[in-house]
């Protein structure tokens, strides 16, 4: 067996000889790539050492064409975040996970990296992770918030300590990193969504820039060298330690580029670039990838998982004009055969069957408990319930991957992919957005079809297809750019539109350049009684006082108007922020009985938990005038006409009830 064994090895060094030789003739030189995490291979005088380096003619790899993708302005993830935003209201989070985080504190252990990711604890932190994400799709603001106690912590806690015991399993390793990957991710993708003061949002631009930048995916636990990219049957190597060219740093890829798109960083872009394309390697020309095929027992829930990112990336790529699903990997095999081997594995899990028997990374599951079920004792097992819903059917794979379906195996697309929520990975540890959460946002009109008239579209579009593919090669490049034109000519007219709709929805509101100033009748405060000036609670307290007078309109007043106000500075907005509590003047009671049916009705952004309720003149902010006008709604539909006048009043004494707080009292 020994003898068997010492044969194949050296079976995988000559085939690594003959993938790599020159074409001169001449030996290669190994050397190390130039963040010191996998082998390169140069020829002649050639000294790079780059990902994009390596993998020129010389050693079998293709170029890695994605660095060819730049940045651009204002890049959004999706046309329609609406239309999104009341798609991620219905997607449930899985019940275990909402169980566990009464036993975890999820919120609380994240974000304070307590308990510090360790054998013990792993299991939690990875559980938690997901639920998060779940929680995100609704509330990003909880993304928001972790992400700044980070960056705002005198000391980083998302720092990998190393293991010292000989042996020593490197969980942090593994969990901050991709913690960190899939946290940019989301974070990128509701990134409008998430309220910070101005220098709040650049310290976290600036903490998530570093920690993804920093990220070198050393090689950890069983492992004592990185992956060779030169070599795609290296993983299979006792010695070689996986994470290096796998999960850890596909999940920081992806951040990267996600969030490079958001803040226009191409470095940050091409490091995610760079990164994938590591990653990408290890898929051979059949489009299968070797990496997760050798994971013994878990071969199909590792392949299965990781294929999200592929639709999450068509989708990203889309928005810049770039085909994804017709990209092709470093090893010749296209996006789309990638994805379309993974639905027959799902069919047949054993077609992994010759690399799965190595059981890299899996000793605690080897393939041998499963090599001999049948298709259907394995859907029955206990990790094939773990791996996806196979009572019903394709449904969870079209879901995952909707795009690609409908292009290319039209035939599955027969149900209303929308509706469906039986999927097992709604929320996962392992990748930060789910990719129908952009499907959804850039064709809503078109999910809420009817199955006929959808299929008939797709029909259309791959009778088109075939058309295009029949054309001549020399026509191909000017078709690439008219389409691309024609997208960025789409996407302005759409965002032109879209602003139209939005002013139709707050019409309290008049545009003004780029501003929104309210358009209601104009209240005066008179003052009374000279200002009270408080001290500040926070930073964006300006101008905090006790004031006193009346506020006239021209039908009404308020004789008696004595709040404790002071002026929210805010970005762009001239916001007033009065407290409305129990305890303070008696003539804001009707808006104190009313505060626990607005919060609900519009949520706490104008009308907080701790009495403040706050009055917008002018904003560039559309959530803000959003909020507003919901509040403004609330209060003409009340059928409370005490309510009603004392809102009116104070909202159009707004910049009146400022100008006076400026004039008298203090910053």
């Amino acid at each position: 067996m020994k003898k068997i064994l010492f044969i194949f090895v050296l079976s995988l060094y000559s085939i690594q000889g003959f993938a790599s030789s020159c074409p001169d003739g001449s030996e290669p030189v190994k050397s190390i790539s130039a963040d010191g995490t996998y082998f390169v291979f140069n020829c002649g005088d050639s000294a790079a050492t780059s990902s994009e380096a390596s993998s020129s003619k010389s050693n079998g790899l293709l170029p890695n064409t994605l660095k060819q993708i730049k940045v651009v302005k204002d890049w959004e993830p999706v046309a329609d975040f609406k239309a999104l935003k009341e798609y991620a209201k219905q997607v449930p989070i899985e019940e275990f996970r909402v169980r566990k985080n009464k036993e975890w504190n999820c919120v609380d252990r994240i974000t304070n990296v307590n308990p510090y990711p360790d054998e013990d604890s792993h299991r939690a932190w990875f559980h938690c992770q997901a639920y998060v994400h779940g929680l995100a799709a609704s509330n990003p603001q909880i993304i928001g918030d972790i992400l700044l106690t980070w960056a705002s912590a005198s000391k980083d806690p998302m720092f990998v300590i190393p293991v010292t015991k000989s042996g020593g399993y490197n969980v942090a390793g593994y969990d901050i990193p991709s913690t960190i990957g899939t946290f940019a991710q989301s974070y990128a993708f509701w990134y409008d969504e998430i309220e910070y003061t101005p220098d709040e949002r650049k310290r976290v631009d600036s903490y998530m820039t570093k920690k993804l930048i920093e990220q070198k995916f050393p090689v950890m636990n069983y492992g004592r060298r990185p992956c060779d990219i030169n070599n795609i049957n290296s993983i299979f190597h006792k010695d070689t330690g996986t994470n290096n060219c796998g999960n850890i740093r596909m999940k920081v890829a992806v951040g990267e580029i996600m969030l490079g798109f958001r803040l226009e960083n191409q470095t940050l872009l091409d490091k995610g670039h760079d990164d994938m394309y590591v990653v990408h390697a290890f898929i051979n020309e059949d489009g299968i990838n070797i990496n997760h095929a050798s994971r013994g027992g878990n071969t199909l829930n590792y392949s299965w998982e990781y294929t999200y990112y592929a639709s999450l990336l068509a989708e990203i790529y889309d928005a810049v004009g770039y085909d994804y699903l017709e990209h092709t990997l470093p090893r010749g095999a296209k996006v789309h055969e990638y994805l379309s081997f993974n639905y027959r594995l799902l069919k047949d899990f054993k077609l992994t069957a010759p690399w799965a028997k190595y059981d890299v990374g899996s000793m605690w599951f080897p393939y041998s408990q499963i090599k001999n079920l049948s298709q259907e004792e394995y859907e029955k097992s206990d990790n094939g319930k773990n791996v996806y819903r196979w009572e019903d059917g394709d449904n969870e794979f079209v879901k995952a991957h909707t795009k690609f379906v409908k292009r290319y195996m039209p035939e599955l697309y027969t149900f209303d992919v929308k509706n469906y929520m039986g999927s097992n990975f709604n929320e996962s540890p392992n990748f930060g957005v789910h990719p129908f959460m952009l499907h959804i946002g850039n064709n809503l009109i078109e999910e809420n079809l009817n199955t006929s008239k959808i299929e008939a579209m797709l029909q259309k579009e791959l009778d088109e297809k075939k058309r295009i593919e029949d054309e001549k090669l020399k026509e191909k490049q000017e078709e690439n750019r008219l389409r691309l034109k024609k997208n960025a000519e789409a996407i302005k007219a759409k965002k032109a539109q879209e602003q139209e709709q939005l002013l139709a929805e707050i019409p309290i509101y008049d545009m003004n350049d780029e501003a929104l100033i309210l358009n209601l009748v104009q209240a005066e405060f008179f003052e009374i009684s000279p200002p009270n000036q408080q001290n500040k609670n926070v930073g964006w307290e300006t101008h905090k006082a006790e004031i006193y007078g009346e506020l006239r309109l021209e039908n009404f007043q308020i004789p008696k108007f004595r709040p404790l106000a002071f002026k929210f500075d805010v970005l762009n907005e001239s916001r007033l922020s009065i407290n409305v509590g129990e305890l303070n003047a008696p003539e804001f009671r009707p808006f104190t009985r009313h505060q626990a049916s607005l919060q609900k009705e519009c949520g706490l952004g104008l009308m907080n938990e701790y009495d403040w309720m706050s009055f917008v003149s002018e904003t560039t902010n559309m959530k803000s005038a959003r909020n507003q006008q919901c509040h403004y709604d609330y209060f003409k539909d009340a059928n409370d006409e005490e309510a009603w006048k004392l809102f009116q009043a104070v909202l159009g004494g707004t910049d009146s009830t400022l100008n006076y707080l400026e004039e008298s009292v203090e910053r």
